[in-house]
């Protein structure tokens, strides 16, 4: 056979190759197209109204954003019918958590979820340090913004260049959310949550700026968050007409002087819950009190941790200028503190406390002592027409409680008192 009679026969047979190649191509897209359409029969949620599968899907978000605000991209990647229902639903798209830094042009990928979340009030948490390409992205979008997290994260030693903070002499960093963006109104912002670290300092002014904007703030907690900046360009007391809930959230550390800094420029006349941390100060802090006087809320919670100081007399003092106060929550106390305390509150039921219903103590003591079951018994007994629940929980499962106190506490449960002495969710007396 000759050459050109054979170079004709491969010819021929690799276009009966590529022939069947594209034929076994629109094979299998038929077959895909078909899976997808048995799927679609198959799948409970494709035959529902988008209203319903709709609101499952948000029902699979995490309440505020946190690590399951990932679930969107996990839907777009399931099915078309899916990924058809995740991109017609904008409130999937309204929760957003995220780490930074991150590669360059996160920007714009920022953008699109906040596209897709259409008009709907935004809840945002971003770990790390901002830099101005983000903090662009965010505050452009102020007027949406429903509940925000901030939180410093770990301090990366890599980074470097414009974007990172100011820092003094001593290494410390001055942290402004605002970066380089104007200040923006945010008039649906109702919680706000700072987490800061160390070697960071929150500027007190754009704080302040923030605040002032924020209108309808009613939740605020400070984690770790010192302040810096000048009290005199702030001298201005601003009210917060809307704010109900206060936490001061601090670890332990040598010096936590600007942590109630903030309280000498704000006013909460309708505050509800104040969380304090007596870590390096005292509870009876000048700032704490000349807030609390000048505010005059209506205080009905009050949240106090207390792990290293035995500032039982601060503690009391305190205690005395909170009188609407129905629900104490007295978290990781010394010994010293726990015995002085229902001592006193025992022998002031009138002056102390008065409208106290809830007592709640974690607490991690290694020995609760006669002298302590005793002063709890006595505070139980003198407040029983008030008080309503003792919450005293993380003491040791060998705990001993001695039988007069014991046979006390069981007539105080008769009469309907709930007494809670365990772990874990445990009542370790059966007290129900």
């Amino acid at each position: 056979m000759s050459i050109p009679a054979l170079q004709a026969q491969i010819d021929q047979v690799s276009a009966d190759i590529q022939r069947q190649r594209e034929l076994l191509k629109k094979l299998e897209r038929n077959k895909s197209f078909l899976q997808r359409k048995l799927n679609d029969l198959r799948d409970p949620i494709s035959r529902l109204p988008l209203e319903i599968s709709s609101d499952i899907f948000i029902r699979c978000l995490p309440p505020y954003p946190g690590p399951g605000a990932h679930v969107p991209r996990l839907l777009l990647e399931i099915c078309n019918t899916w990924t058809a229902i995740a991109l017609s639903t904008p409130a999937l798209w309204a929760r957003m958590n995220f780490y930074l830094p991150r590669p360059q042009g996160f920007q714009e990928l920022l953008k699109l979820w906040f596209q897709r979340a259409g008009g709907q009030p935004l809840c945002i948490s971003v770990t790390g340090l901002m830099d101005d390409h983000v903090a662009a992205v965010i505050w452009e979008n102020s007027s949406r913004l429903e509940r925000l997290e901030f939180s410093a994260g770990e301090k990366d030693e890599t980074e470097s260049g414009d974007d990172e903070p100011d820092s003094d002499s001593d290494g410390i960093e001055r942290w402004d959310i605002w970066r380089s963006v104007e200040p923006q109104p945010l008039p649906l912002l109702q919680s706000l949550f700072i987490y800061g670290r160390e070697d960071l300092t929150l500027e007190l002014l754009p704080f302040i700026q923030l605040l002032r904007l924020s209108p309808k703030l009613s939740e605020l907690t400070l984690h770790d968050v010192e302040f810096d900046g000048d009290a005199d360009e702030a001298s201005e007391k601003l009210v917060l007409p809307n704010l109900r809930r206060l936490i001061f959230d601090y670890d332990a550390k040598d010096d936590t002087a600007g942590e109630y800094d903030i309280l000498l420029f704000i006013s909460a006349p309708h505050l509800q819950t104040l969380g304090l941390s007596a870590e390096g100060t005292s509870y009876s802090d000048w700032r704490i009190t000349s807030f609390l006087w000048g505010s005059k809320p209506p205080l009905q919670e009050l949240i106090v941790w207390d792990t290293d100081t035995d500032d039982a007399d601060g503690l009391y003092n305190l205690l005395n200028i909170v009188p609407a106060v129905t629900r104490l929550e007295l978290k990781y106390p010394k010994p010293s503190i726990m015995g002085d305390l229902f001592t006193r509150l025992a022998e002031t039921p009138c002056t102390i406390l008065p409208s106290l219903q809830t007592l709640r103590i974690p607490c991690t003591l290694g020995h609760f002592s006669v002298f302590h079951w005793e002063a709890t018994s006595r505070m139980l007994a003198t407040r029983r027409t008030r008080l309503r629940s003792l919450q005293l929980v993380g003491l040791p499962g060998g705990v001993r409680v001695p039988a007069n106190v014991l046979s006390a506490f069981r007539e105080l449960s008769a009469e309907g008192m709930e007494i809670q002495i365990g772990y874990s969710g445990r009542n370790l007396l059966s007290l129900e």
